[in-house]
């Protein structure tokens, strides 16, 4: 298995995961946020295809402007927002399989001074989406929910 391959894998079973837990949350519970400073459930999960989409075509065009195509207008509910999960994993897996060579570097507002290989930058956004996964899961314990059980 390539490393293409196996980062791909990899970002399909923690995608997978991410959403098992979103689908865990009730839909009456989607705008719920522990405080007024934090983002909603709804607002992480959309949150993580937004990064996602920034970090994927930063790689691929290297454009870096935050372009807002996922939004909480565009999905207002846990269905539209479930459908946007299917949607952007398929469009972001073609993105990733069509990426050619994952040691190019490129240049990022990250870290401007220190070009990273598109690898590192794909592990990043696993990372990205792994964080915001761990708030998910505070959100439904916070609401006496037990989230499905991590695996790799």
């Amino acid at each position: 298995m390539s490393v293409k391959e196996e980062l791909l894998a990899s970002w399909k079973r923690s995608r997978q995961l991410t959403k098992e837990v979103a689908e865990a949350m009730p839909a009456e519970k989607w705008d719920f946020r522990p405080t007024d400073d934090v983002m909603s459930f709804r607002e992480q999960v959309l949150h993580i295809l937004a990064g996602e989409q920034w970090f994927l075509r930063g790689m691929q065009e290297g454009e870096w402007e935050f372009r807002p195509e996922i939004t909480l207008e565009r999905y207002p509910d846990m269905a539209s927002t479930l459908e946007a999960v299917t949607y952007w994993t398929d469009r972001h897996a073609e993105l990733i399989s069509s990426i050619e060579d994952l040691d190019a570097k490129v240049t990022t507002p990250l870290k401007p001074d220190v070009p990273l290989p598109k690898r590192i930058l794909l592990q990043g956004a696993i990372t990205h989406e792994v964080h915001h996964r761990g708030q998910l899961i505070v959100y439904l314990r916070l609401n006496g929910i037990q989230p499905p059980a991590f695996r790799f």
